[in-house]
């Protein structure tokens, strides 16, 4: 069947919790990139959530996955109004240039349409960043650079006043830091996404694709704050990394968040992992902290962009009331 003909009878629907679409799913992921996913990653990524998660399918007439665009729609702190994070994108290479992303991102946006949310976004590669900026017109609000330093420069960081705690589960005394923790996010004037308790246990303890090392931060026995670790290595490069993937913290002090990407730093070395990574546009304290402790800009980036849907909340395109941690292949 030519192509034309196959495109004129494409389906488009919410992809379900069985089997084949599960098997559509991942073999379409694992088709285009080196990273695999697997069912554990689907169920975890689209059914199992603490937040609404829909994901847009546009299959063929000989029903294989033509494509896929998913949402995740998330509260802002302290408020009712949600925004919508788009992820896992992709079209199969022999209909890619055929104008099928355009209608499968309208129809995915179409699916939110119940929560209203007021703006939606996502964490782009170079190629994701075109479609969404000169094909569907967001806007682009800033450039992530990954920043690296040698882990060997906190080779013999011992902490003082800061206590590192791990924690495998959430006990009630954590989980109670935690909601501390996200009500100090809540009176910032930087936006940023709810990481409630919920939210965290789903996102790094319950991760099918990543094992995270999540630390409580005390200082001088008092709760500060708490630091998300792990390590990563590049499918394409082999290439091992430190991660420093999420971290907060209740007061600005910089001396004690110097002493939490310290503590990353030399948790890194004693585990072999020769530099660790981080982003530094915040608009944070940690920022200034990072740099000042050694961590170096790469060419490595991503680009975050976004599309307003309430003019109230047009200050989303302002790249400096953004509070954004590094990612997976996500933002949150």
């Amino acid at each position: 069947m030519e192509l034309n003909a196959v495109i004129s009878r494409l389906t488009f629907r919410l992809a379900r919790r069985d089997r084949q679409d599960c098997e559509r799913f991942c073999n379409l992921s694992n088709s285009l990139y080196a990273r695999k996913v697997d069912q554990d990653y689907y169920y975890w990524q689209f059914f199992d959530t603490p937040h609404p998660s829909l994901l847009s399918f546009v299959l063929g007439p000989d029903e294989k996955l033509v494509g896929c665009y998913g949402f995740h729609l998330f509260s802002l702190v302290q408020q009712r109004q949600c925004v919508a994070l788009a992820l896992d994108i992709m079209i199969a290479p022999p209909f890619q240039g055929k104008g099928i992303f355009r209608m499968l991102a309208n129809f995915a946006v179409q699916q939110t349409q119940s929560y209203n949310p007021v703006a939606l976004y996502v964490m782009a590669n170079s190629r994701a960043k075109e479609a969404h900026v000169h094909g569907l017109g967001w806007h682009q609000v800033n450039v992530f650079t990954d920043y690296v330093c040698p882990t060997k420069l906190a080779s013999h960081f011992l902490p003082k006043a800061m206590e590192f705690i791990p924690c495998n589960s959430f006990t009630p005394e954590v989980i109670d830091v935690l909601k501390w923790l996200d009500d100090c996010r809540a009176k910032r004037k930087l936006f940023s996404i709810s990481r409630n308790p919920r939210f965290l246990q789903w996102r790094f303890l319950r991760n099918p694709r990543y094992s995270y090392h999540f630390f409580l931060c005390k200082l001088r026995g008092v709760p500060y704050g708490y630091l998300v670790l792990k390590e990563f290595r590049d499918p394409l490069t082999n290439s091992l990394f430190g991660d420093i993937v999420d971290l907060y913290w209740a007061e600005d002090d910089w001396g004690a968040i110097a002493d939490m990407l310290r503590f990353a730093l030399n948790y890194f070395y004693r585990h072999d992992v020769q530099q660790a990574t981080v982003w530094l546009q915040t608009n944070s304290v940690l920022d200034q902290v990072g740099r000042d402790l050694g961590f170096e800009p790469t060419e490595r980036q991503r680009y975050l962009c976004c599309k307003v849907l309430d003019d109230k909340y047009r200050w989303l395109e302002d790249r400096e009331r953004w509070f954004v941690t590094m990612a997976d292949s996500e933002v949150y």
